[in-house]
């Protein structure tokens, strides 16, 4: 498992792009029941400042103007919440509507 997010908001013209991802993949393992419906959740720890991080990271700020650059290394733990669901139809968009794109998909296979 891997997570990867980003966020862009535009204020005041100045464009501001967050981006989290797992540095390394991760492994989940449970007793999945046969014909059982799983809602995997990632939840985040609080972030906190990135040790050891390279002196390129560490560059004093530069004037902000369109064009420029500037970083912030953060660390937080996570781990994944799974929940049993009682059927198909507990879950909620877009999950429902992945598994509906998913079956049309198994359909077009002819499986």
């Amino acid at each position: 498992m891997n997570y990867y997010s980003r966020n862009v908001s535009e204020a005041n013209s100045e464009l501001k792009s967050l981006t989290a991802e797992s540095t390394r993949a991760s492994v989940a393992e449970w007793r999945a029941e046969a014909g059982g419906v799983y809602l995997l959740t990632a939840v985040l720890g609080a972030p906190r400042p990135a040790p050891d991080v390279p002196d390129f990271f560490r560059a004093a700020p530069r004037p902000q103007s369109p064009g420029t650059t500037s970083y912030e290394l953060q660390v937080s733990s996570w781990c994944v919440r799974i929940d049993r669901l009682p059927d198909w139809d507990s879950l909620e968009y877009p999950a429902l509507a992945y598994r509906e794109a998913w079956q049309e998909y198994e359909e077009a296979l002819g499986r």
